[in-house]
Formats: structure tokens, C-alpha cells, sequence
């Protein structure tokens, strides 16, 4: 994939070498017009100074895309040194690049105004917004705690027909069938009725940056100055733990509260 900057040095190079090339193809010393000094083209044809076409806009021109050029090359060396860095740190996470930012107010839902307070100290990548789902996540481990008893009912029930017990075992493996069945029943009822609520923001929000030293630099500001999110705060940043080291359910409780749990 050709990108636009490389087709862009490619053309300056062209116009660059362009006026270097009209300045070195010797006007005037095959003919001894123009006063040039008279001698082998061999030796001279290469110097500079020997055509009669120039004009100070070819200066100009030529000095704003050595210019440009420079710049690109140190920008170019730029890049190349954080690929660099992302090599050598290959054992880095996603953690490494994602900050957790507390403090921030309940009714935050706009993740674009957050992307946009964030990127003052480098690139976004993502920013996610942790709402208050603890009655969610609560209800979806009933219901798959559920769905583990009709499994083990069913294979009761499977047990009970296929060997051949009384019958009075068989109708108790049917009957706890069925009401396992119903259990199941009302708890995904009550999972898909959550699902339309509409959550509130825990307080928490986790940004992740496009490199390390961006969300490092967001730390140590947030951390220095006070610094706040449409009036809520003062913001608490951090660097964020993995995902499994995290108890969802318990985020919107202050610290004492989740040590009262």
C-alpha cells in the first residue's frame, strides 16, 4: 500500500531534481555563448552555475522543498522510532495503553466529548464508558446458573428412563425438570426486561491512548493539577488493571462502601 506522503516526497523529489538537472546540462559551453566559461564538457558540464535560464523563483522554489523534504525525513525517523519502541516493548497490553479516569459525572454517555477532553496529551484510540450494570451482570449469572440445573436435571431425567428406575423416580427426575425449565424461563424474562433500562455511568471511564507515553503523560497531569470534566471532579487517573482483576458490579461503590461489602 503506497501512502499519500510517500507519492508527495516522490513528487518534490522530482521538481527538486528538476532545477538541479536545468543548472548542470551546461548552456553556453558547447557554443561559448553566454560568457560561460570555455572548456571539455566533460569537466564542466557537471558544475554548477552554467545555465542562463535561472531566476530567483528557482531558489525560492528549490529552498521550500528542501525544506518540506528535510521535514519529512525527520518526521519519517520520528514514526520509525515509536514503531520501534512498540516492537521492543512487545510484551505490553492493552493495560499499558489504557488509563482509568474516576470522578467523572453519572450522566456521562457521550463517549466523543470524553475522546476529545483526552486527546490534549496524544491520540485516542477508544474510550470506554463503564455504566452501572451490577443488577445486569447479577441477573445474567443467575440465568446461567439456571440453565446449568436443567442440564443437570435433564441428565437425571436421562439417567432415570434409560436405566430403568421406579417410577416414582422417573416422575420426580420429569418434575424437576420442568421446574428447572421455568426457573430458566423467568430469569431470561428478567434479562431481556433489563436489557431496555437505561444505566447510568459508574463514575469511571477508561481511555486508551495510542501509545504508552500518551496515557503516562495523562497521568502525571491529572496527577499534578486538578483537573475536571464539566464540573465533575477532581479527576482520578490511573493506570488500568486487566479486565479480570476488575469487579464490574462493585465499581460505582465509593471505597468505603466496597469494603462494608
Amino acid at each position: 500500500m503506497t501512502h499519500w506522503w510517500s507519492a508527495a516526497f516522490f513528487a518534490c523529489s522530482l521538481v527538486s531534481l528538476s532545477t538541479a538537472v536545468l543548472n548542470m546540462e551546461g548552456t553556453g559551453i558547447a557554443d561559448g555563448s553566454s560568457g560561460a566559461q570555455q572548456g571539455p564538457p566533460m569537466y564542466t558540464a557537471h558544475t554548477i552555475g552554467n545555465a542562463d535560464t535561472l531566476y530567483a523563483c528557482y531558489g525560492a522554489c528549490e529552498s521550500v522543498l528542501c525544506a518540506i523534504l528535510v521535514w519529512f525525513m525527520f518526521w519519517q525517523a520520528n514514526k520509525c522510532k515509536s514503531l520501534s519502541r512498540r516492537i521492543m516493548h512487545g510484551d505490553l497490553s492493552a493495560k499499558n495503553y489504557t488509563v482509568m479516569v474516576g470522578r467523572m459525572p453519572v450522566d456521562a454517555r457521550d463517549s466523543q466529548a470524553a475522546h476529545d477532553f483526552f486527546s490534549q496529551w496524544g491520540d485516542v484510540v477508544h474510550v470506554g464508558v463503564s455504566f452501572d450494570w451490577r443488577e445486569l451482570i447479577l441477573a445474567t449469572r443467575y440465568r446461567h446458573t439456571r440453565r446449568e440445573k436443567l442440564h443437570a436435571s435433564q441428565v437425571q431425567w436421562y439417567l432415570a428412563k434409560s436405566n430403568g428406575y421406579p417410577k416414582k423416580k422417573l416422575d420426580r427426575a420429569t418434575t424437576a425438570v420442568a421446574k428447572a425449565r421455568h426457573k430458566l424461563f423467568v430469569a431470561d424474562v428478567a434479562c431481556k426486561a433489563l436489557l431496555t433500562k437505561r444505566y447510568a455511568c459508574t463514575g469511571y471511564v477508561f481511555v486508551t491512548f495510542d501509545t504508552v507515553d500518551a496515557a503516562q503523560a495523562c497521568i502525571g497531569a491529572c496527577n499534578t493539577a486538578s483537573k475536571y470534566f464539566f464540573g465533575s471532579g477532581p479527576l482520578t487517573v490511573k493506570m488500568a488493571p486487566e479486565p479480570e482483576d476488575i469487579i464490574w458490579e462493585n465499581l460505582q461503590y465509593s471505597k468505603f462502601q466496597r469494603a462494608a461489602r
